[in-house]
């Protein structure tokens, strides 16, 4: 069971699910996904990927959601039957937190919003689940992003009152119990994709 949370057009998704195709353990078992995002045309191209490339799929449910604050996303996940029940295996969320962030005023009125979805992770993950969180790496207020993330989901870790614990960056998952840096630091990658459509633009973005 796979929860998206900001799917958009489902890069992630469509990544995480041919892991599992080729995963000979994984690839035989039946694969549910529950799909959130605020743009329901994003979520109808989403819908013609899924068919495309992973037909035959268990379950498929894509849900318009809009999230207008840190504090109504909170909410929306704990209210009664927002969610087909919990215990997913792995929940996702990419290049989702930035959009909330980088509004005038927005870090200011949604801060803790990375710290937020680590809570409803452990909310929401059955028994070995996997929560796999990414975004940009540009500049807000007066930290870069990974720093903003790194520093909130220390403070989510540090409370204890859950059973999630760090897998990557490697150093975090050696050394996360004896770390004299937590929040201030972060680990970066740095990588090209080339960008291309059908006799258009052609040309190379650089992520982090």
């Amino acid at each position: 069971r796979i929860l998206d949370i900001g799917s958009g057009t489902g890069g992630a998704l469509l990544g995480v699910l041919q892991a599992i195709r080729a995963c000979k353990p994984l690839a035989h078992h039946p694969v549910e996904v529950v799909s959130l995002d605020g743009n329901a045309r994003a979520l109808a191209y989403q819908a013609r990927l899924l068919q495309r490339f992973f037909p035959g799929m268990e379950s498929i449910d894509l849900r318009p959601a809009v999230f207008h604050s840190r504090e109504h996303l909170a909410a929306c996940f704990q209210a009664p039957g927002f969610l087909p029940g919990a215990g997913f295996d792995i929940m996702l969320c990419f290049k989702f937190v930035n959009e909330f962030y980088r509004p005038d005023g927005g870090y200011e009125a949604n801060r803790g919003l990375y710290r937020t979805l680590a809570e409803v992770a452990a909310q929401q993950l059955g028994n070995h689940g996997l929560f796999m969180l990414a975004d940009v790496n540009d500049r807000c207020a007066r930290w870069y992003f990974s720093e903003l993330l790194n520093r909130e989901i220390h403070q989510f870790l540090e409370t204890g009152r859950h059973r999630l614990r760090p897998v990557l960056p490697q150093p975090c998952m050696h050394w996360f119990g004896n770390c004299r840096s937590r929040g201030d630091c972060f680990s970066q990658v740095q990588f090209s994709v080339i960008q291309s459509t059908r006799g258009g633009y052609k040309g190379t973005n650089r992520s982090k």
